[in-house]
């Protein structure tokens, strides 16, 4: 985790504000040229966050949030909707990485089902759906299906079990 200053942190409270109903960022006093007051703070990541710059410095916007609000840099943020977007203060949480990692909703843009938790087989033709979970850095197998839908309820069911970190 990095730290920063005191200096950089009185610096941030004196030119953001953080709206914990909407979870928007605005600029409360210009910190240059190109920015205005109440413009609205943050630009899209390609991982689904928003990030913003200030004095060199990069940072995510949810942190900033976490940090305006309660005074101190988090560990990690999770997103209790899986949105990035969102930061709104319900949505989110200080969690470490394996709770973060298990608040995971949608399956891996090349995963060929696009479900969660299920791995197609060309070579086991019968049940070719796998169901599959992480647990404590290793993969567990669920078992075979013959349909996805079935594999993902079979991973569904373990995850609410499992994963101490997940909203499904």
């Amino acid at each position: 985790m990095k730290k920063y200053t005191s200096e950089f942190e009185r610096a941030l409270k004196e030119f953001i504000q953080y709206d914990p109903e909407t979870g928007i960022l605005r600029w409360i006093k210009r910190p240059g040229q190109r920015v205005n007051v109440e413009d609205v703070i943050g630009s899209p990541t390609k991982d689904g966050h928003l990030q913003m710059s200030f004095r060199g410095q990069k940072l995510i916007v949810h942190r900033v949030a976490w940090f305006l609000y309660y005074g101190y840099w988090p560990t990690e943020v999770d997103h209790w909707d899986t949105n990035g977007f969102n930061n709104a203060l319900w949505n989110l949480r200080d969690a470490d990485h394996k709770i973060n990692a298990e608040n995971k909703r949608r399956a891996n843009i090349n995963n060929r089902t696009q479900l969660l938790g299920v791995h197609f087989r060309t070579d086991c033709l019968a049940n070719p759906y796998r169901a599959i979970i992480g647990l404590n850095g290793k993969t567990v197998s669920l078992g075979q299906y013959a349909t996805a839908e079935e594999a993902h309820w079979a991973y569904i069911e373990a995850k609410r079990k499992l994963h101490a970190g997940n909203t499904l």
